[in-house]
């Protein structure tokens, strides 16, 4: 068996290995019951694109920074993905979508991730802004808690 992430979904696959891993108590065979699935086992592999496991803070004054600083950025995301929607209860649709629209632009206008996208691939790059937007307006708690959970 296999789990496979991408960016974020890369840093939570590696938060189950590590959790679920050696001692851990879904792994425990003692304990499990007979008919209870694993959620993951030592011999489950993983293939993570575009995500790293973070660092551990290793007194380096610099490397600690950088981190701190990411996980800020992380903090900010999440936030923002809550806090609207928590307000998209409160203003039309019309703004909400506004606000989604504007995030993903955001999102997928930086470069060092997606390249020109919207210019290479107009049709691809609209479509694929559909698709975000409806999941987006769906799940953005989600993503808040794994942001919060994972960084």
């Amino acid at each position: 068996d296999a789990v496979a992430g991408y960016s974020l979904g890369g840093r939570v696959a590696l938060a189950m290995k590590r959790l679920c891993s050696g001692s851990a108590d879904l792994l425990d065979t003692k304990t499990k019951k007979s008919d209870e699935p694993l959620l993951i086992s030592e011999n489950t592999k993983l293939i993570v694109l575009g995500s790293n496991p973070g660092k551990l803070p290793n007194g380096e004054a610099v490397e600690d920074l950088i981190d701190t600083q990411r996980e800020a950025k992380d903090y900010f995301l999440a936030e923002s993905l809550l806090s609207s929607s928590l307000r998209s209860y409160l203003i039309p649709k019309s703004q909400d979508v506004e606000y989604l629209n504007s995030f993903l632009a955001r999102w997928y206008g930086v470069k060092a991730l997606w390249g020109d996208m919207r210019r290479r691939k107009p049709n691809v790059y609209s479509e694929m802004l559909k698709r975000r937007l409806e999941n987006l307006s769906e799940r953005r708690q989600d993503i808040a808690a794994v942001l919060y959970g994972c960084s």
